[in-house]
């Protein structure tokens, strides 16, 4: 499974599971999406589960660097 189908399973389980709110589903959409952005550049292309299951600290130490240099 790529990085996308695990992210669309896991909005479906947030809003039948846990009946999150529509803007919270739109929230952990957007932070998913630019994370998995981040991912394809970072490491060259959509990551897969063993990719994600393989991520370091370091890796995403980069992307919360990458999310404040966004915001400021």
């Amino acid at each position: 499974m790529m990085a996308s189908g695990a992210r669309d399973a896991f909005l479906q389980w947030m809003e039948t599971e846990r009946r999150a709110s529509p803007l919270t589903l739109t929230a952990y959409r957007g932070d998913l999406d630019r994370f998995l952005a981040f991912l394809a550049g970072h490491l060259g292309g959509e990551p897969d589960l063993a990719a994600l299951a393989g991520l370091s600290l370091a890796d995403l130490r980069a992307w919360l660097a990458q999310e404040h240099g966004a915001a400021g």
